[in-house]
């Protein structure tokens, strides 16, 4: 059965395809390094370290947030953790690596399925 799209919030869960956890930011980080904005990089790790958690009841879409957030995540990993280049941030201690790591366990559940193809969606908190 096909199902709608609109904006009823009691169905948020379903329809979110961000996932309630503010990917957009996440994807961001690497667009910094393109553009060169190595202020605006330092801002986003900062920003995303500090609001963002996948502790969320909510069914994002896994291709999107395994290409977007967890992508992003490891890119601006590299990024932040490398040492003689631009782009590098001293006080940075590998907190994108840990929640790349907490969000890959997260979506790790997907890929449990009897044919190995993954699940269109996964619930990123085991409801109890």
């Amino acid at each position: 059965m096909w199902h709608s799209f609109n904006s009823d919030s009691s169905n948020i869960g379903y329809n979110d395809v961000a996932g309630n956890f503010s990917v957009t930011l996440i994807d961001a980080l690497d667009t910094f390094v393109i553009l060169n904005d190595t202020v605006g990089f330092e801002t986003a790790v900062h920003n995303v370290i500090k609001w963002v958690s996948f502790n969320v009841n909510t069914k994002p879409q896994v291709f999107e947030t395994t290409i977007r957030a967890l992508g992003g995540l490891l890119a601006a990993h590299l990024f932040a953790n490398q040492t003689g280049q631009p782009f590098h941030l001293p006080w940075y201690r590998g907190e994108l690596l840990s929640m790349a790591y907490d969000l890959g366990t997260r979506l790790l559940p997907a890929f449990g399925t009897p044919t190995g193809i993954p699940y269109a969606r996964v619930r990123l908190v085991a409801l109890t």
